[in-house]
């Protein structure tokens, strides 16, 4: 295994370190929805917290496309997602009041008008001829990380240090973290040839081949933008009253099976891509289905986390599969003058919808049932299967 993450180019494997050293600060997302529900707000109103951070993010990105002609490097835009999420974690760590949040997650959204930018840099440092190889190791070296160090945050934050401060101490020790990892895209990471030219953001086309495909994964991120965070923490902290330990948990099933399924498609080979796909979005079509009619199970709130740890590996085994071939799929019909701006496109799409989902889902679980998002994400789920199958023709 080293012998061949060793063989990889060095520009890969630079960026597959840098993922895999900032992945165990990725707590602090995790642990986010948790933070607000300890700072006194309910699942709708911070679903609108969410909404309207995202709306300001999306009108911005309008403003700085609009505005900014210039292509910057790769590198550049990296750097600019350090900064934004380092002050909006400081932000996060003295926050009192929903204007904090929103500031906060506001400069979340700056820095994600960059995030293409990783993609880009993938696409030149990862060779196509072993792209779904290096994919294995670029999913499962950063949820190794997660799989050591979360256990032990989320201990800590679950039965040592469970006041507010030590919430708003992780924040803090985040947010230095990201001077590190500015210096180490600076230094480290080699240049590449790729820009990000965020002005062609809002006029680039989908071309018609990768309609459907983009589609599907459009659709698939909506469906768990419903689900994951917000309504799966405030189901596990405030309906079945268990600790911070037990959302970290979830994560932890999410790392080790990860890792687990990555290994799966490097064994399944390129000429099982379809098949990968489909078998891929069906179980996290199962995991929807079956954790949205978990609250009428007559069970402990122990024994439902547990069915729901186990669904939610059944899910990571189908979402770790779908997003390598995925993605390579992808990639095989973008020409390379065009990546930055259709993965840009694609990108913004996901940010405007990102407005609704918070919004849906904090709505839903409060007015309907806590779980209800669930049933909405199965829908979509189905409508993207439908779309594979309409790609291949």
């Amino acid at each position: 295994m080293l012998k061949e993450f060793r063989s990889f180019p060095l520009a890969a494997k630079r960026l597959i370190i840098y993922y895999t050293l900032a992945s165990p600060f990725l707590i602090v997302d995790v642990i986010f929805p948790v933070y607000l529900f300890k700072l006194g707000f309910n699942v709708e109103m911070a679903g609108i917290l969410y909404a309207v951070s995202a709306l300001m993010g999306v009108v911005f990105t309008f403003l700085i496309g609009r505005a900014l002609d210039k292509a910057l490097s790769v590198k550049t835009a990296m750097s600019i997602i350090e900064v934004t999420f380092a002050s909006a974690n400081f932000i996060y760590a003295y926050a009192t009041s929903p204007i904090h949040i929103i500031l906060g997650s506001f400069l979340e959204r700056i820095g994600g008008v960059f995030t293409v930018s990783y993609q880009v840099y993938e696409r030149d440092a990862y060779p196509e001829d072993i792209r779904e190889k290096v994919y294995v190791y670029h999913m499962a070296l950063p949820e190794a990380a997660q799989l050591i160090t979360f256990p032990i945050i989320g201990i800590l934050l679950g039965f040592f240090f469970t006041s507010l401060e030590a919430f708003r101490m992780l924040f803090i020790i985040s947010g230095l973290s990201s001077v590190f990892f500015l210096i180490y895209i600076q230094k480290l990471l080699p240049e590449t040839s790729q820009t990000v030219r965020l002005k062609e953001k809002g006029k680039a086309k989908i071309p018609r081949e990768i309609l459907s495909v983009a589609a599907a994964e459009i659709l698939i991120v909506f469906s768990f933008g419903l689900t994951y965070g917000l309504v799966l923490d405030n189901y596990i902290f405030n309906v079945l009253s268990l600790s911070v330990f037990f959302v970290v948990l979830i994560e932890v099933a999410i790392s080790s099976t990860s890792i687990f399924a990555s290994f799966i498609a490097d064994k399944a080979g390129k000429e099982s891509r379809f098949k990968m796909l489909y078998t891929g979005v069906i179980l996290m079509t199962i995991y929807a289905i079956f954790t949205g009619t978990l609250e009428y199970w007559k069970l402990s709130s122990i024994q439902i986390f547990t069915l729901l740890f186990v669904a939610t590996m059944v899910m990571e085994l189908g979402h770790t599969i779908w997003l390598i071939f995925h993605r390579s799929y992808l990639f095989e019909f973008i020409p390379s003058n065009m990546r930055g701006s259709i993965l840009g496109t694609i990108s913004s799409i996901h940010r405007t919808l990102g407005i609704l989902a918070p919004l849906i889902a904090g709505t839903m679980a409060h007015r309907i049932a806590p779980l209800a998002p669930f049933y909405l994400q199965f829908t979509l789920l189905i409508f993207a299967i439908v779309l594979y199958k309409l790609s291949q023709h």
